[in-house]
């Protein structure tokens, strides 16, 4: 798990050919202007952006998830949005995995909170268990774009 702010997205460039794809489109594109709902196809299947638009929730609302097969590059356009993290070997399975969403759900357990502003993004591997949309304070509306970047 990553947390930073669009000025040192190049630090993150290494990891992957998908993530540099990832932060060259999201720091080329004036992103903050972006409507939702959309979905911007930048490479391919191999990466694509999700244009959202929500009130965030009390975490009781949400569910902790992962994926298998796409890191998740959530960047806040408007709004502070709180995101709870674990790993997820600390992780009870709720929902098991389903390929076609490339989500799989867990249970509740303790957790580190994220806070995001507007201009962090957060990058969550495979091996994190985490739970989006959660207010941070109280309920707010939420810009946000998350890019899903295949794992090489």
């Amino acid at each position: 798990m990553i947390i930073d702010t669009l000025q040192n997205a190049g630090l993150y460039r290494p990891i992957s050919k998908n993530i540099a794809t990832a932060f060259d489109w999201m720091t080329g594109e004036k992103i903050d202007d972006l409507q939702a709902p959309n979905v911007i196809t930048v490479d391919g299947d191999r990466v694509f952006a999700q244009i959202q638009a929500y009130e965030s929730l009390d975490p009781t609302e949400q569910r902790f998830e992962s994926h298998r097969n796409y890191i998740d590059i959530q960047y806040v356009q408007s709004g502070n949005e709180a995101i709870l993290w674990t790993p997820i070997e600390t992780l009870t399975v709720k929902e098991d995995y389903d390929p076609e969403t490339d989500n799989m759900f867990y249970h509740d357990a303790p957790a580190t909170e994220l806070q995001l502003h507007a201009g962090y993004f957060a990058v969550f591997f495979p091996r994190d268990g985490h739970k989006p949309r959660c207010l941070l304070g109280s309920r707010e509306q939420i810009g946000k774009i998350v890019v899903k970047v295949a794992v090489d």
